[in-house]
């Protein structure tokens, strides 16, 4: 078995066990037995061969795996894998996603809120996010956000198209993604996924 070529010490890998993923780092491996990763957290010290998944971004390319636990390095604080079968390439449009609770304001296309429809967003990623708001909205229809984030920042105006509605007792939550035009406009996100991404309080679909 070769070794993948972006494989290399020290690099971010993002490791999932019952659908909860987390941030590691790649210490050592040996190819076609084991990967040496930093432990997560206590929750972590399970017992042999737990099914993981881990991801990792190489080069320009996101890599997907599945593996398993081999063991606990204790006085090291290292976590064995085992080495995986296969290592295949996966979306980049894959982002890990936060529960959270962040106030939101549905805004004219000029960014004005005549409307003055408010609501909260229940999780978030970089594509996107999941509403939940006092008035319905359609699937596919182009909605504008302001988005209130706990750091301090804001966007004053994001586009997104909505892709699914339920009805939750009196309100409407609604699953969104985000139609970029200027990647700036992403920053203050970007900067609250980094603030909260180091508490590993992240979901990923």
């Amino acid at each position: 078995m070769e070794p993948v070529p972006f494989f290399k010490t020290g690099q971010e890998i993002i490791l999932e066990k019952d659908s909860k993923p987390t941030k590691s780092k790649l210490r050592g491996w040996k190819v076609g037995h084991y990967l040496l990763v930093d432990t997560p957290d206590i929750s972590w010290t399970s017992p042999q061969n737990t099914p993981i998944i881990g991801r990792f971004l190489g080069g320009a390319t996101y890599y997907g795996f599945s593996t398993r636990v081999l063991g606990l390095l204790r006085e090291v604080n290292l976590l064995a894998l085992g080495y995986p079968d296969d290592i295949v390439e996966t979306s980049s449009r894959q982002h890990l996603r936060f529960d959270t609770t962040i106030p939101v304001e549905i805004v004219n296309e000029n960014g004005s809120a005549e409307n003055n429809v408010a609501g909260v967003i229940t999780n978030i990623s970089e594509s996107g996010c999941q509403l939940v708001l006092a008035a319905p909205c359609n699937v596919d229809e182009k909605l504008y956000l302001r988005i209130h984030f706990p750091t301090g920042s804001r966007i004053e105006k994001i586009g997104c198209i909505v892709r699914s509605v339920n009805k939750i007792n009196d309100k409407f939550s609604c699953g969104v993604l985000f139609d970029i035009i200027d990647d700036d406009e992403l920053i203050p996100l970007k900067e609250f996924i980094n603030t909260v991404s180091e508490y590993n309080i992240v979901d990923h679909r």
